[in-house]
């Protein structure tokens, strides 16, 4: 069975941390972790269209798993739909599941999905996927009949005006794909710069007969989007995981360390550290004396040095901190954290957009902040930058900036 994965967008909303799946989870890239579930429920072929942004990592997470693939650039500026008018003709004459790169759901989805795809007895012409939201969720929400046939796609109706509890999640099955991108092509030759051409051609063909049936999912949903998104990704893969410690980890007997973490190869954890919650501490990282994680992803040859406090972070590979506070924050990878540095986490008004109350630091990778910086809630440091000692860091900076203050 073939899979078509799009991961062509910039991930602007995601900056400063770069593409979303490249990030790490658990030691491997989002990307790995999207293949690898979709070959455990029977997909063996693989359409990966890909980005300016993530070519490199695509390539070497490929080469890794060496797989049946192909690989195309998206060429056409039309999002979903541009991604697909990427994909020769030729390879879309078999059954497709198109996915999200960035959108993670439960393995029982994808084998849910590989059973009805496989069932000689199943007669429509797709399946798309309708997560049930029991409270509003501003995307797109199906109108369907009672035998489960969709209708149409409600875009954002507005909180009490949705047409059933199914929002449109990117996890759509296409007996003979080629119709589908025909139908986008037809569409787009009329509008060339349109950006609703992949849910305008799925409606175009529901008008002239095609058959959508739409399967009901409620189990975990995690999309990728702005930053935030990515440590709520992290702690679903811990809780998928929870409670392995690798044998060549060293842990100090006066540690306390929770069942629920997760610990790779070749960690050290000295004396009186705290580590509870759902943790990952990824391999070859060192965790100094009297630090405490909690509820946190540590990627690995990480050092989190003596007194630390991390809560409720994302930390990338290859990052360090000292004595201070980690709290709410996201970064890439190659961070380093200054003695005494503190990242604030509660919100004051308007702050920052997202509707979280807590939310720290977002910090883009190979950035150094020096000693004694206090960072507000929200801000962004773009990636190569440098935060000069004795700081407080009010506004977001730009990447590659020799912060000294005002």
């Amino acid at each position: 069975m073939q899979a078509i994965i799009i991961i062509g967008g910039v991930s602007s909303r995601f900056q400063p941390l770069g593409d979303k799946t490249s990030f790490e989870f658990l030691g491997k890239p989002l990307l790995e972790h999207r293949i690898t579930s979709l070959q455990k429920a029977g997909f063996n072929k693989f359409i990966i269209v890909h980005g300016d942004i993530n070519l490199d990592q695509t390539n070497s997470t490929l080469k890794k798993l060496n797989i049946d693939s192909k690989l195309y650039h998206q060429c056409y500026p039309n999002g979903m739909a541009g991604a697909i008018m990427s994909i020769p003709d030729q390879d879309l004459n078999e059954p497709s599941l198109i996915v999200s790169g960035n959108d993670t759901v439960d393995q029982k989805l994808l084998d849910d999905l590989s059973s009805k795809i496989q069932d000689p007895n199943f007669k429509s012409d797709a399946i798309y996927v309708g997560k049930q939201m029991p409270n509003y969720f501003p995307g797109g929400y199906f109108k369907h009949n009672n035998q489960n046939i969709l209708e149409t796609i409600v875009e954002k109706p507005g909180e009490g005006n949705q047409p059933s509890d199914l929002v449109n999640i990117v996890y759509h099955f296409h007996k003979t794909p080629i119709k589908f991108k025909n139908a986008i092509s037809k569409y787009l030759s009329k509008d060339p710069n349109a950006q609703d051409g992949y849910e305008t051609a799925a409606q175009n063909l529901i008008n002239s007969g095609y058959q959508i049936y739409i399967h009901r999912y409620d189990g975990n949903w995690n999309p990728i989007k702005i930053p935030k998104h990515a440590y709520l990704t992290s702690q679903y893969f811990i809780t998928q995981n929870q409670g392995q410690i690798d044998p060549s980890s060293q842990i100090h007997p006066s540690c306390i360390i929770e069942d629920t973490v997760i610990i790779g190869a070749n960690v050290k954890v000295s004396e009186n550290a705290i580590i509870k919650g759902n943790t990952y501490i990824g391999d070859n990282s060192r965790i100094g004396e009297n630090a405490v994680i909690i509820d946190s992803h540590i990627g690995k040859n990480c050092k989190v040095n003596t007194n630390s406090e991390i809560k409720r972070s994302y930390l990338g590979s290859n990052s360090k901190t000292h004595a201070g506070y980690v709290g709410d924050t996201i970064t890439a990878q190659n961070v380093l954290f200054g003695y005494g540095t503190h990242t604030a986490n509660l919100k004051f008004k308007d702050m920052f957009e997202e509707s979280y109350e807590k939310m720290g630091a977002v910090i883009g990778s190979n950035v150094k902040i020096g000693v004694d910086v206090s960072i507000m809630p929200g801000v962004k440091i773009g990636a190569n930058s440098t935060v000069f000692p004795k700081l407080c860091v009010y506004k977001d900076i730009e990447p590659n900036t020799q912060f000294k203050g005002r």
